[in-house]
């Protein structure tokens, strides 16, 4: 029992600060917070005008179809751009999103 609870220790501090880790998506500078109905969506540049967007905390996902607008209306919101893409990363509720605009970055 405390050689798996060592190990995951050990895997637990591996992943911290690793690129796509919760830790990674939450500190990261470039991350914009919009607040829509309530709820706090985070929109983080990937590069070549696509983006996630996710919840900062934990999000009852019965309203699946209105979070899923909330989070392309958050992109928008953030970057001044049209969404014209977007999916779900697999096993997850961080959507990428593409969008199209003449300037991509993210508004200040």
């Amino acid at each position: 029992m405390k050689c798996h609870m060592l190990a995951f220790g050990i895997c637990a501090i591996a992943l911290t600060g690793c690129e796509g880790s919760p830790a990674w998506y939450l500190s990261n500078p470039d991350r914009k917070i919009i607040e829509l109905d309530g709820y706090e969506v985070s929109v983080l540049p990937r590069g070549d005008n696509k983006y996630d967007a996710f919840y900062a905390g934990l999000v009852n996902m019965d309203g699946a179809i209105e979070h899923r607008k909330r989070q392309i209306k958050a992109v928008e919101l953030a970057t001044g751009c049209r969404v014209t893409d977007q999916q779900y990363l697999p096993g997850t509720a961080i959507m990428q999103a593409e969008v199209a605009c003449k300037n991509s970055g993210l508004t200040k």
